[in-house]
């Protein structure tokens, strides 16, 4: 209700009441309205205050993001003129902030405008963050700062040197963040992410410090520079090289850099464990170049022996923290797919002489594995055509010898010593059978527990047991069949429970497939397993995806059409017409013979116009599509031939060496013959055990490196580029605070 309808209400008061009523009532309505009068006046200049300051806002938020100088300026003015007449105090008024919750200036800093923002800056409202907000959590002006090559913000941030170290420390993990800069989240992070070695000098030069500081995961910059190198491209390697020379030119550079590769990881991870698992061969060859590898004596301008610290590529318990940090690298490539990410990794040290060692010490074990196994083929087989060739008739007892009797020499046996040497091998394959099983089983779940306790999720496990180059988990999947089928025939013809032709032979099939983990020991044989088994598993199970629904939808059709007509023997039942179907698709089929009669003119025709679209389509298309694409998948195995059989020699050695539970271990007897060196050296900090292997190197110019082409000459004729005036010291977990 307004004044004035009250008003009205008091005369209609005045008419009706006494003198004194009325007067009464009059004057307590003239206050009123006076009173609400006063009050929406208020708050009519209030409004208006408001609405001058949203404006304000309105026209520098449109200034920064359309960087419009002139906008800025009378906006500037204007704000000036506010503060004048008390309206607003500084930047940092609330009603100036931007939807997002940032202030202008770090909206100024968040869109880049490097002019803008140090004009707001002089204004005062000093305010970096970090923000709270959902979407832009613990970011901050030194995030976006950084990420927009602002190297004058940066410093006037570290002007005040606790809010640079706050803000350096601060993790960013809102949706922006994390959508926008693949979830890297420190400051320094974010430098390496835009590939700024120039910001990431400049954090170091202001506090080196910041090169320990870990993320939301305890990741650190070394873990960064891993997930970096995913990229794989020759730009990020030359950067991550940089970084890494840049720090080991600082003083205490070598210290700083071994504590970081001692750093563990929400996954308890080093990143050295990490770049083996994720493949990242250029990130660890550069590391055990820079850090880890120390000459020892050289032999003129091109010859040296150097010592690799290769702790974190081979494990063994005598060596401090060795365990602790998780698998060795050596596990992981040889469980690894392939080694596209750097090809020529086992032609570098020390991988070559590990890989040498490691098959000249499981060499003897891995042939007489091979020589049984060759062996226990032949005697399933022979066992087998023993039982068909020597059968006792039940009815008079008597011994019928076939025809191929003579293919077993001095078969000359009685029935009697016939069914013994049966009746010894059936015990002996039913003992056999029960052993292989338990050792297979135990093996594959002593893989999986392993591979659990690194953290590793079941698709990493299963990527790496059934992987075609260096993969043991189908082989071990075919061993159990093989064990089951030979126990159970061997178990159904010693209780007389009747013959098991079919498990028998399952058996023998699964022992001879089994046989072809050997083969991909030797060079000889192992592009043509690989290459057969990339196109059994890759080409042809997506061959076979594309085309078993057109096979059993024509198959169907096929089986309609004939019902009206008379049923020949190729179409008498549904599996007929599927066997038929397979011979038309594959072009064994007799057209002559699928001619059908009895059936009118019209479903004739059409049944030979769905013959001719089958044939077209699957048989002609879908054939000569999957020679070409198999044809490809030799070229491409043809292509790194070297590499991916230095792959399958390592993953062989390690599975013959897993299965020798019962020795010492490869590392250890080599420690024990000399091959490899246990040190007490200064690491870290501290004295530590650390395993070494020594090296002849011979440096043929491309023998020892990546790829000595313009970019690494340029890279190490610039090196004081990557030099900044700073100390790096190794400090203790603790002293970080981000431990």
């Amino acid at each position: 209700m307004t004044a004035g309808e009250k008003t009205t209400k008091g005369d209609c008061s005045l008419a009706t009441g006494p003198n004194n009523e009325v007067t009464t009532s009059i004057r307590i309505i003239k206050v009123e309205t006076l009173n609400m009068n006063d009050q929406e006046l208020g708050f009519d200049v209030e409004c208006g205050k408001q609405n001058n300051v949203m404006n304000l806002r309105d026209k520098l938020v449109n200034a920064i993001e359309d960087s419009h100088a002139e906008l800025l300026q009378r906006s500037i003015e204007e704000f000036e003129l506010m503060v004048k007449e008390g309206k607003l105090v500084d930047l940092q008024d609330q009603r100036l902030m931007h939807s997002n919750g940032m202030s202008l200036l770090q909206y100024a800093i968040f869109k880049g405008n490097k002019s803008l923002a140090l004009k707001l800056l002089e204004l005062g409202g000093r305010n970096f963050g970090p923000l709270e907000t959902k979407t832009f959590k613990g970011g901050s002006s030194l995030h976006h700062a950084l990420v927009h090559d602002m190297p004058d913000m940066v410093k006037i941030i570290a002007g005040n040197p606790d809010e640079f170290n706050m803000l350096s420390a601060s993790k960013a993990t809102g949706i922006f963040f994390k959508g926008t800069f693949d979830g890297f989240e420190l400051p320094l992070f974010l430098a390496c992410w835009s590939r700024n070695i120039d910001m990431v000098r400049l954090l170091f030069e202001i506090n080196p410090r910041v090169l320990y500081h870990t993320d939301s995961k305890r990741q650190n910059m070394l873990h960064c520079l891993v997930n970096l190198s995913d990229d794989a491209t020759e730009e990020v390697n030359d950067f991550v090289h940089g970084v890494i020379k840049m720090i080991l030119s600082a003083d205490g550079g070598r210290e700083a850099l071994e504590c970081l590769l001692e750093m563990r990881d929400g996954r308890e991870e080093t990143p050295m464990a990490m770049a083996f698992r994720k493949t990242e061969y250029h990130f660890i060859h550069v590391i055990l170049n820079q850090v880890l590898k120390r000459e020892t004596f050289r032999y003129g301008s091109s010859t040296s022996f150097v010592e690799y610290d290769i702790s974190c590529i081979e494990s063994i318990k005598a060596v401090d923290g060795n365990i602790s940090s998780g698998a060795p690298g050596m596990y992981y490539i040889g469980t690894s797919s392939g080694t596209l990410r750097f090809p020529n990794i086992f032609s570098q040290h020390p991988f070559r002489k590990l890989l040498s060692l490691r098959n000249s010490a499981n060499m003897k074990p891995f042939i007489v594995s091979m020589v049984w196994h060759m062996f226990l083929m032949i005697w399933l087989n022979a066992n087998s055509v023993q039982r068909v060739i020597i059968r006792g008739e039940r009815n008079n007892g008597t011994m019928i010898y076939n025809g191929t009797a003579s293919v077993i020499a001095g078969s000359s046996l009685s029935e009697n010593a016939a069914r013994n040497f049966i009746f010894v091998n059936d015990c002996f394959f039913l003992a056999y059978g029960i052993v292989s099983f338990l050792k297979e089983i135990i093996h594959l779940l002593y893989q999986i527990i392993k591979a659990r306790r690194l953290h590793l999720s079941w698709r990493e496990i299963l990527e790496r047991q059934f992987n075609i180059v260096t993969g043991t988990g189908s082989f071990a999947l075919i061993y159990i069949i093989f064990s089951v089928a030979l126990f159970y025939t061997s178990f159904q013809y010693l209780a007389g429970l009747g013959n098991s032709h079919m498990t028998g032979s399952i058996a023998i099939q699964t022992c001879c497939l089994y046989f072809t983990i050997y083969l991909r020991n030797f060079e000889y044989t192992s592009f043509y397993i690989l290459t057969v088994m990339k196109m059994l598993f890759g080409d042809v199970v997506r061959f076979l995806l594309t085309v078993v629904g057109m096979f059993f939808g024509f198959t169907g059709a096929f089986y309609l059409l004939y019902d009206d007509a008379y049923r020949m023997s190729d179409v008498a039942t549904y599996g007929d017409t599927v066997l038929t179907t397979y011979k038309v698709m594959v072009g064994m089929a007799d057209f002559n013979s699928l001619i059908a009669s009895g059936t009118n003119a019209l479903s004739n025709l059409y049944l030979i116009m769905s013959y001719i679209a089958f044939t077209i389509i699957v048989t002609i298309l879908m054939f000569n599509m999957l020679i070409g694409i198999m044809a490809n998948t030799i070229n491409e195995v043809a292509e790194q031939k070297d590499a991916l059989f230095e792959l399958q020699k390592l993953a062989c050695s390690m599975n013959v060496e897993r299965q020798m539970f019962w020795t010492k271990g490869f590392v250890r007897n080599a420690v024990d013959k000399g091959h490899l060196n246990i040190k007490k050296v200064l690491y870290a900090g501290e004295e530590r055990k650390r395993l070494f292997i020594e090296c002849l190197e011979v440096n043929h110019g491309n023998s020892q490196t990546v790829k000595r082409s313009r970019n690494n000459e340029r890279r190490n004729s610039n090196n004081k580029t990557y030099m900044g005036n700073y100390n790096i010291h190794a400090v203790s977990y603790g002293d970080t605070g981000d431990r």
